[in-house]
């Protein structure tokens, strides 16, 4: 079913900084329309699944924004993930079990296929570029991290660690005392990296997690929360730095009919 934003009001909330507002995340939730539920399993994941509704999460000018977006399906022939590194532009892009690639576009147009492999992600970085790629399809999860050296005069890429999962999003995580840090929204699992990306850096913090059905399509750090968009609602996962002490659900209290004026 898809649904148009125009019927829906987005909700938005200002998130004071420092612990006291991080703590009160359950009323940050409420004030935004949000009640807590059980993790849905079984046929109440179904249900979760079959939902009209999906909600995507962001900050904006030291907001957290949560709207409700349409179902849709992607054109895959557009890059999902593009970064320009000096001269040097990178379009990766995501066909599915079809396959994508990571393309660099030289200054004089031509462009250079480093990778065949669906593209999820290329945060920034400074002397070098991580690009996550991954795939689950049909019971195959698998996914990798490459790095691309002299990212903005020579690219040269290289791959560094395989990922025992699909990654899915990737969020900077500015909690370290390393700044560059990567927290890794897997299919069904989450993971983190360090700001080297060596694969000896890579932590798996949760597996087999309930949202593999739900489509997760963004994701923001509020100081040791980490909140999920998704179909149906919402997941937030209380970390304390790279362990994680809870994962919860939550839905809008009230649905919204489609069609509402």
């Amino acid at each position: 079913m898809k649904m148009k934003n125009s019927i829906f009001l987005a909700f938005i909330l200002g998130v004071a900084q420092g612990p006291a507002a991080a703590n009160d995340i359950d009323g940050v939730l409420k004030t935004l329309g949000f009640k807590e539920q059980s993790i849905p399993a079984g046929e109440a994941l179904s249900r979760a699944n079959r939902s009209g509704q999906s909600f995507a999460v962001q900050l904006a000018g030291g907001r957290l924004v949560v709207k409700p977006v349409e179902h849709s399906v992607p054109d895959t022939n557009v890059p999902q993930a593009r970064l320009q590194a000096g001269p040097i532009r990178y379009e990766g892009t995501d066909r599915g079990e079809w396959g994508g690639q990571l393309v660099a576009i030289l200054p004089g147009g031509e462009r250079k296929i480093l990778l065949k492999k669906n593209i999820i992600a290329i945060p920034p970085g400074d002397k070098h570029l991580l690009v996550f790629s991954g795939l689950a399809h049909l019971g195959l999860r698998e996914g990798a991290v490459y790095r691309v050296d002299s990212p903005d005069q020579h690219p040269r890429l290289s791959r560094i660690v395989l990922l025992p999962d699909a990654p899915v999003l990737v969020v900077e995580d500015p909690r370290g005392k390393v700044a560059g840090q990567k927290i890794i929204i897997g299919n069904s699992s989450l993971m983190a990296m360090g700001s080297s990306g060596q694969g000896g850096n890579l932590k798996v913090l949760a597996r087999e997690q309930f949202w593999w059905p739900l489509f997760p399509n963004s994701a923001v750090l509020i100081d040791n929360h980490l909140v999920i968009g998704m179909r149906s609602g919402l997941a937030v996962i209380t970390l304390d730095h790279t362990t994680v002490r809870s994962t919860r659900y939550f839905v809008p209290r009230a649905a919204v009919t489609p069609g509402a004026k």
